[in-house]
């Protein structure tokens, strides 16, 4: 496998310079019908995956990648309309303290019920929002 084999290699580079460490990352998408846009999108998505599974990583985009590209992309659309329709709301949590049971604050979450994927998690509503330039509306 070809991204094995680039992996290899630069894993294991000249045994003199054993005090410099390389690794790589590397993103895969093929297709029949290339697009540069879409390859280069699909590319980095896989890319990002490779480097959450660890060092010297590669991934394929697959239809597991395309699913959740496409979660991606619906809730990045739909969050200005949620933001706008006052659908995201905060949860308040007490922050407790342990040796008296006592409140010394909260944490607020927010949240929101998306229509096609339901609860959407504070972290990839702050993702989405970065990624579209919402982040602003949310403070």
């Amino acid at each position: 496998e070809l991204a094995s084999a680039i992996i290899a290699a630069i894993a294991n580079p000249d045994p003199e310079l054993n005090s410099v460490r390389v690794g790589a990352s590397i993103g895969i998408y093929q297709s029949d019908r290339p697009r540069l846009t879409e390859m280069l999108l699909k590319a980095d998505f896989a890319l990002y995956a490779a480097k959450r599974g660890g060092r010297n990583e590669y991934c394929r985009f697959d239809t597991e990648l395309d699913s959740a590209l496409e979660r991606r992309h619906c809730i990045e659309r739909d969050l200005r309309g949620a933001i706008e329709a006052g659908a995201l709301c905060s949860w308040f949590q007490p922050v407790l303290r342990l040796d008296t049971d006592g409140v010394v604050g909260c944490e607020t979450l927010l949240r929101w019920q998306h229509r096609l994927h339901g609860a959407i998690s504070p972290p990839e509503i702050v993702t989405a929002a970065r990624e579209t330039g919402l982040l602003s509306l949310l403070t």
